[in-house]
């Protein structure tokens, strides 16, 4: 990731909203950065690892990776599986540490 230059930082900081600003000034402080908190089908999790959707279920599998099961409201198939963006993250981060 490119480090952006300090006026465009600065330009941005201006043109931020308000909860944005709290975000920003409790990171500053030494707070820990949010979790993301969206959820991903197995296909978009498996394209951002560039992975094969089969290696990511090996990855689930043996707990590389977490994954939520969330109701589906299909009585045949009453769940489905999802993979929190914060999971990639811890993944990626492990994975290049």
């Amino acid at each position: 990731m490119k480090t952006p230059d300090r006026n465009e930082l600065l330009r941005k900081l201006l043109d931020a909203p308000e909860n944005k600003l709290a975000t920003v000034a409790a990171i500053l402080d030494g707070a820990e950065a949010p979790k993301d908190i969206r959820l991903l089908t197995p296909a978009k999790a498996a394209g951002r690892l560039g992975f094969k959707r089969w290696t990511l279920w090996h990855c689930i599998k043996n707990g590389s990776i977490k994954s939520v099961q969330v109701a589906s409201g299909n009585p045949q198939k009453p769940y489905r599986t999802m993979i929190p963006a914060w999971a990639l993250e811890e993944y990626a981060a492990g994975v290049m540490a």
